[in-house]
């Protein structure tokens, strides 16, 4: 699906920068046109779905932890204050 992006474009050097407007997305070229090519790269990698080139192992472990520290670790995961 093909979207409609609005990027501003300004030179610093000898390159030019892209910016998407909609998205805090840049890129840059040595010419108006490679910096708007790059930043269409750029977006559309952003929105591709993620591809593992590994799949990961999950391996379940035991470890040894006071029944304190569980409570601890509960209550900063919530946002609680731990004193």
């Amino acid at each position: 699906m093909k979207e409609i992006f609005t990027a501003t474009i300004w030179q610093e050097g000898k390159w030019y920068i892209a910016q998407c407007r909609e998205f805090e997305i840049a890129s840059q070229g040595s010419t108006k046109e490679e910096a708007l090519e790059n930043l269409t790269e750029a977006i559309e990698a952003h929105f591709a779905p993620p591809v593992a080139t590994l799949v990961p192992e999950v391996i379940a472990f035991e470890a040894e932890v006071e029944p304190w520290a569980l409570v601890d670790a509960d209550a900063r995961a919530s946002g609680d204050r731990v004193d």
